[in-house]
């Protein structure tokens, strides 16, 4: 196929797609699927959405802390900037806040419970179960730090680095 039939081919899918009501995280099979018919392979079988693959984490967890929320995926860039931050950021989250991360094609139920509309999407949930605060983006340490302080969580402060 020729470029342009590629890209007719991905904008007919994801119109398609957008017109059957097709959610978050099943862009990427569409992507695939496209990509599988213009080399002339084999299509990559039925688009995501069915039943879930995993169980559905408990959410509040119950252990009377507020919950962030991850949505992500380990193939979008920002997801992967959002969880190193994250990670650079455990020790001091650790005891005030319990951190899931949730990939929307191993949750479809939860993406679309918690109606996630693209990712990284951060959600803050108080230990009552509702929602505090959403970030639809990746944000640096001083706005995630905010956001956590509309859910009353109280960090320590950050590590100072060493002056070498």
């Amino acid at each position: 196929m020729r470029a342009y039939q590629v890209v007719g081919l991905v904008i007919v899918c994801s119109a398609t797609a957008s017109a059957l009501g097709y959610k978050v995280g099943e862009g990427r099979a569409l992507a695939k699927c496209a990509s599988a018919i213009a080399t002339g392979e084999d299509c990559c079988g039925p688009l995501p959405g069915g039943p879930q693959t995993k169980a559905a984490p408990k959410i509040p967890t119950g252990s009377g802390l507020p919950c962030l929320l991850v949505f992500g995926s380990g193939e979008c860039q920002e997801c992967k900037k959002a969880n190193a931050l994250l990670a650079e950021m455990a020790p001091r989250l650790k005891r005030h806040v319990d951190v899931m991360h949730l990939d929307p094609d191993d949750y479809p139920a939860e993406t679309a419970r918690w109606r996630v509309r693209i990712i990284p999407t951060q959600i803050i949930i108080g230990a009552d179960g509702k929602e505090v605060e959403r970030i639809e983006r990746f944000v640096p340490e001083p706005e995630l730090v905010a956001a956590l302080a509309k859910a009353r969580v109280k960090l320590s402060p950050a590590p100072k680095a060493a002056d070498g």
